[in-house]
């Protein structure tokens, strides 16, 4: 993961001194779709993101799941990583008529930027019967601590884990920008056939937004667990989407805002 390090002036109590300081490295990427159109072939450009240095074709692939691109990996081609950019390339026939428009630039920040409506609802997944015990769920905070060496040293980047529901990390990717870093994860999923994400949990090491839970919901998950806290939006979506959403979960604490028939307690002996 890139990390600068930088000259800063550090102050402790009453006294100043010359030190560096970790920073985690933003750059813009300029993701492009090659697709057929009536017959011929088109290219998109679905924009600059501001994100972290890495991973970039993980990245591409997870916004164009996201933004109703593609559905399999079976529907990409080809992909293309450049300095600076990501062409990805259809299969021949793929024609994504739900695909969303955007404009502008993307921030590191954005999830729904540049869009012109709320992004499609998906199907609600099937009723799961998936549970976690309590104790290991307060765990999961700790593990993703520890695989998060960049955070450790920068305290700036985001990420997004995937759990098995007996707590095993199968996989984490970290960005500057939450979406990306979730967009990174889902696009890796994607490349490795690992989609829908049903019977897992994704944790989330900052707040649960609507455009996030948008993107655990076409993912098909079934817990979402956030560091931070739920939107009002992203609690409605949960409920519908039959995904049990976890907020504050830290210091072996969290609220359970929907679906807590998946979260048990533990029980001696069985």
């Amino acid at each position: 993961m890139p990390i600068k390090q930088v000259p800063v002036v550090r102050w402790e109590g009453g006294r100043s001194q010359s030190a560096t300081d970790s920073l985690g490295v933003e750059e813009t990427l300029e993701v492009r779709v090659e697709y057929s159109f009536k017959d011929r072939r088109e290219m998109a450009t679905l924009g600059l993101t501001l994100c972290t240095p890495g991973e970039e074709v993980d990245l591409a692939c997870g916004l164009l799941y996201a933004e109703g691109w593609v559905s399999t990996a079976a529907d990409i081609a080809a992909i293309h990583p450049q300095p600076g950019s990501v062409v990805v390339s259809l299969r021949p026939g793929i024609e994504p008529a739900g695909a969303a428009r955007r404009h502008l630039i993307r921030t590191s920040a954005c999830g729904l930027c540049g869009r012109e409506e709320l992004p499609a609802m998906v199907e609600p997944s099937a009723a799961v019967e998936a549970t976690m015990s309590i104790d290991l769920l307060y765990e999961l905070p700790l593990r993703l601590a520890a695989a998060q060496p960049a955070f450790q040293k920068t305290g700036a980047l985001h990420a997004a884990a995937l759990f098995s529901m007996e707590g095993e990390l199968l996989a984490l990717r970290e960005d500057i920008g939450r979406h990306n870093a979730l967009d990174k994860l889902i696009g890796r999923c994607l490349q490795d056939d690992a989609l829908p994400l049903t019977g897992h949990l994704v944790l989330l090491s900052g707040r649960a937004g609507y455009e996030l839970l948008q993107k655990c919901a076409a993912a098909q998950t079934t817990l979402v667990a956030a560091i931070g806290a739920p939107s009002t939006m992203a609690v409605e979506l949960a409920r519908r989407q039959n995904i049990t959403l976890i907020g504050f979960l830290r210091n072996e604490r969290c609220n359970i805002y929907t679906h807590p028939h998946r979260i048990v307690k533990n029980v001696p002996g069985v």
